[in-house]
């Protein structure tokens, strides 16, 4: 079994195949991007932002949770908070990326993870209000697709959040359109739209299922989800 960012990143020659128009939507995309906040200033070396990141998404998620839009240290008990930090660290450590020592994070990685929740909960507030919002959405695994959990749900729309200091890539698409097929597999959750978020450049894309499928493909949703179902199913690598 493999996780949905593996399949995301390798099998380049079906992916090749599968989305032949990609490249190009994915260069037009980044020029085409809405900016809902302005770029957020940080001192982080580039190699502890997938922690401050996991934490901070995990700070939003259990502020929804509890029903606090704006969390801060002092919404969170001392063992809540040293549990989402230390679980944060142990997932990213856990990750085949990582390929070295993972250091704890520091008081001032805490407090750039909290200003990234605050972030998150101030866009789905100004964006979202009356959405019924869903955190880390589950997707029934498929063939050698493992389970997976997408990062947010508000009304028709699956958010794919990237808290990075670069462009979206064709592999962001790919991750989100292995979580609409696993979905359109499953019909787990009633979504027709998407939309790329980050929230370190305060930018986003959004669109429509159908036409992300038109645009890279040249094939209706249906066609598209069923033969990347079809590519990663069982049967399709056997033998």
């Amino acid at each position: 079994m493999i996780s949905e960012t593996q399949a995301a990143r390798s099998y380049v020659s079906f992916w090749r195949n599968a989305l032949p128009f990609a490249d190009r939507f994915v260069r037009q995309m980044n020029v085409q991007l809405e900016h809902f906040q302005s770029p957020s200033r940080t001192e982080l070396p580039p190699d502890r932002n997938a922690l401050v990141s996991e934490i901070g998404f995990r700070l939003f998620r259990e502020s929804i949770f509890l029903g606090n839009y704006f969390p801060t240290s002092g919404d969170l008990n001392g063992v809540l908070l040293g549990d989402i930090v230390h679980e944060s660290w142990r997932y990213i450590s856990q990750l085949e990326r990582a390929g070295f020592e993972l250091l704890p994070a520091s008081e001032y990685e805490i407090e750039e993870a909290l200003l990234l929740a605050n972030q998150l909960s101030n866009f789905f507030i100004n964006h979202e209000k009356t959405s019924n919002i869903i955190i880390s959405p589950h997707f029934k695994g498929c063939g050698i697709i493992d389970r997976c959990y997408g990062d947010a749900i508000a009304d028709n729309t699956l958010y794919e959040i990237k808290n990075v200091e670069r462009f979206f890539r064709i592999t962001d698409l790919r991750q989100i359109l292995i979580y609409f097929a696993l979905n359109y597999e499953a019909i787990q959750y009633q979504v027709t739209n998407i939309c790329l978020l980050n929230p370190k450049h305060g930018r986003l894309y959004r669109t429509s299922l159908e036409l992300l499928c038109r645009s890279v493909s040249g094939q209706n949703s249906s066609e598209l989800l069923a033969s990347i179902i079809h590519f990663f199913s069982i049967d399709s690598h056997s033998g």
